[in-house]
C-alpha cells in the first residue's frame, strides 16, 4: 500500500473531520479528511474498474482504483509532487505480487514507477491484493486530461473506466499550479513506512 495511504489515516477517529466537497467540473464528488494529529489533509476518490481483458485464466471477483492527494494544514487544495494511486483487487489466487504497471495513454505506452503490493486473506474467504504506485505529478495531469486509458499489471488488462477517469479529474482540482505545501508521499511523517505483507500470516 503507498506510503502516503498510511500516513493519511493514522490517528483517532474523533480527531479527523470528513466531508464531500461538491461536484466540480468532473461530476465527481472528492471525499475530504483532515488529520489533526498529522496536520494533513487527505483528498481521495474511489471508482471501479471493469472485468480485465486478458488475465491468464486468473479469476477477478472485484477491482477498484482508490486516487490521493494530501496537503500539509486544513486547506481546501495545494501543490505536489506526486499522487498515490492504489489498485485493490479480490481475486482466487494470487495474482500481482511481482507486477508491473504500464498504461497506454492516447495509445503511447508508458511505464508506471514501481508499486508496493499488500496482499491479505480475507475472513469470508478468498484474497484482496493492493498495488500502490505512486504518480508523479506531470503525469497524473496527463491521465486526468486523457479521454482514454488502457492498463496492464502483470498479465491483465483493463480498459479504465469513464468513471475512473472522472475520478482523475476530481483530483487535478486539488492539485495546486505553484510549488507551495507539497506534501510528497516520500516525505510522510515517520513510522508510517509500509512493507510487504505476508499473505499467509495476515488476515481480515
Amino acid at each position: 500500500m503507498a506510503t502516503v495511504l498510511v500516513a493519511s489515516f493514522l490517528g483517532v477517529p474523533q480527531a479527523r473531520a470528513q466531508n464531500q466537497d461538491k461536484p466540480n467540473g468532473s461530476g465527481f464528488e472528492v471525499e475530504r479528511e483532515y488529520d489533526r494529529f498529522q496536520r494533513l489533509t487527505t483528498f481521495s476518490v474511489n471508482a471501479e474498474l471493469p472485468q480485465a481483458k486478458a488475465c491468464d485464466d486468473s479469476e477477478i471477483d472485484s477491482a477498484e482504483l482508490t486516487t490521493i492527494h494530501v496537503c500539509k494544514g486544513d486547506v481546501q487544495s495545494c501543490s505536489a509532487e506526486y499522487v498515490a494511486m492504489t489498485f485493490r483487487f479480490i481475486t482466487s489466487t494470487w495474482i500481482f505480487q511481482d507486477a508491473r504497471i504500464i498504461l497506454l495513454v492516447y495509445g503511447a505506452r508508458v511505464p508506471m514507477p514501481p508499486a508496493k503490493w499488500d496482499g491479505r486473506v480475507l475472513s469470508a474467504g478468498g484474497l484482496r491484493e493492493s498495488i500502490g504506485p505512486i504518480v508523479p505529478v506531470a503525469l497524473f495531469r496527463k491521465m486526468a486530461r486523457a479521454k482514454a486509458i488502457e492498463v496492464q499489471i502483470g498479465s491483465c488488462e483493463f480498459a479504465v473506466s469513464a468513471t475512473a477517469l472522472a475520478s482523475f479529474q476530481a483530483i487535478n482540482t486539488k492539485i495546486d499550479a505553484a510549488p507551495k505545501g507539497a506534501m510528497s508521499p516520500k516525505a510522510a511523517p515517520k513510522g508510517s513506512t509500509s512493507k510487504k505483507a505476508d499473505p499467509v500470516q495476515r488476515k481480515i
